[in-house]
């Protein structure tokens, strides 16, 4: 998927940088989550995709797939409502097809609960940082706080 190929290449070649070469920085942020809204999720969750692209950008857009991924396993009621995806961390047509398929089961209200929980994974994986490298914990707050307030 070509957006998702952007916006991987954006954030491994350093976002810093090519922010600092833009003309306006903000806008450029603002036109990738416009852009990844509407190719990714909007048309389920415009949330969902701000989650998304946010936790890409600030762990890693393979960490967020991933966490997305196994979301969409845990929720697919044994394999009745979709199938089981590999947790391989690249969304591609097999992570959309169970979005679709989570969507078709669940609507809107499933959506914001996937979104939710998406942020609720983020936090404990935030969380596990202090746990394991206690000189983590002066980020915890500003991390757990961006989070909680997207």
């Amino acid at each position: 998927m070509g957006l998702i190929n952007r916006v991987n290449d954006l954030i491994q070649s350093n976002l810093v940088a090519v922010l600092d070469k833009a003309e306006d920085p903000e806008k450029l942020l603002n036109l990738l989550i416009h852009e990844m809204q509407q190719a990714l999720v909007s048309q389920y969750s415009p949330e969902l995709a701000v989650y998304l692209f946010d936790f890409g950008v600030n762990s890693g857009t393979g960490r967020a797939a991933k966490f997305l991924q196994r979301l969409l396993n845990s929720l697919n009621h044994c394999g009745e409502h979709y199938p089981d995806i590999r947790v391989d961390g690249a969304v591609g047509r097999m992570t959309l097809q169970s979005l679709k398929g989570f969507y078709a089961k669940r609507g809107e209200s499933g959506m914001n609960v996937l979104a939710h929980a998406v942020n609720g994974l983020r936090i404990a994986f935030c969380v596990g940082i202090t746990e394991d490298n206690e000189s983590q914990e002066v980020f915890a707050f500003g991390w757990l706080s961006r989070i909680v307030n997207l």
